[in-house]
């Protein structure tokens, strides 16, 4: 029998299934009771009530920080290091998560233009490699018509 370290484990994220990935960060979190923090705001409510009523009655706001945090570095830990990067500036999960969305969720235009820049990286890099390509046959060809066209 697994242990529950074993049951709930989440593959870390990697930049792609973003949609699989929160669905199951989700259910973590809520496995955990560290869902509070990731509950979105209705469209009807302002901001200001939201912050009142998101948190359980009798919950100090020392409390609702730790809550917070507590969600915040289980999402954090469960995300590759080339994606912790995109998103380290975020201090609540709420905005960790907006971030992530912003940047993952299908359609973007901010996934867009990080792919570009991905394939136009590898483009920068194959061009640098093959860049001496030509000159390196030259010489070849010039070594291969000294040394054996000179016998």
């Amino acid at each position: 029998m697994g242990s529950e370290k074993d049951t709930y484990k989440i593959e870390k994220f990697n930049g792609t299934n973003f949609s699989f990935w929160k669905m199951q960060m989700e259910d973590y979190l809520y496995h955990k009771d560290l869902y509070l923090p990731i509950v979105e705001k209705p469209k009807d409510m302002s901001d200001e009530e939201w912050v009142v009523e998101r948190k359980p009655g009798g919950m100090t706001d020392a409390q609702w920080m730790v809550l917070d945090r507590k969600a915040l570095g289980a999402i954090r830990l469960s995300l590759l290091k080339s994606v912790t990067f995109n998103i380290k500036g975020q201090e609540t999960t709420t905005d960790l998560m907006k971030a992530l969305s912003n940047l993952y969720e299908q359609p973007s235009a901010a996934r867009k233009v990080h792919l570009i820049k991905k394939i136009s990286k590898f483009e920068d890099v194959r061009k640098s490699e093959l860049q001496g390509a030509p000159e390196c046959v030259q010489r070849g060809n010039k070594w291969v018509k000294f040394n054996f066209y000179s016998i």
